[in-house]
């Protein structure tokens, strides 16, 4: 089953990630499946908001830190999104680590301050 699953994301429908990822999760399944799937997914390019579903799939179930290795992947590939940057301000926000959190809004500025400042509200209002 996770051969299919695999083949499905990865060949077949790779837009379809986060609604795979979302069920994964919703059902259980083991987080190392799950990150070897994201492992070897690279955003589509015609999809602008495939980082942000993804996300937001994952904060559903408040299981965003799952992301987390993925999203630096796309860090050091040098990505310009925005919501990869927002996705590891919220893990690091969420994880408690505050110094992390700090540094890393203080040495970019990729990241949307208007998303980052209304999730911290709803963290520590």
């Amino acid at each position: 089953l996770e051969q299919l699953i695999q083949a499905y994301v990865q060949r077949m429908n790779p837009k379809s990630t986060p609604m795979v990822v979302g069920t994964l999760l919703h059902l259980n399944a083991p987080e190392d499946f799950i990150q070897k799937l994201l492992e070897t997914m690279r955003p589509p390019t015609d999809e602008p908001e495939f980082v942000a579903k993804l996300v937001a799939e994952c904060e559903k179930v408040n299981r965003i830190v799952i992301l987390k290795s993925w999203l630096e992947s796309q860090q050091k590939d040098e990505s310009k999104d925005p919501e990869v940057y927002n996705g590891l301000v919220k893990i690091y926000v969420d994880n408690g680590t505050s110094k992390a959190a700090e540094q890393f809004l203080l040495e970019n500025d990729l990241y949307d301050p208007a998303t980052v400042g209304k999730f911290c509200e709803s963290r520590d209002p």
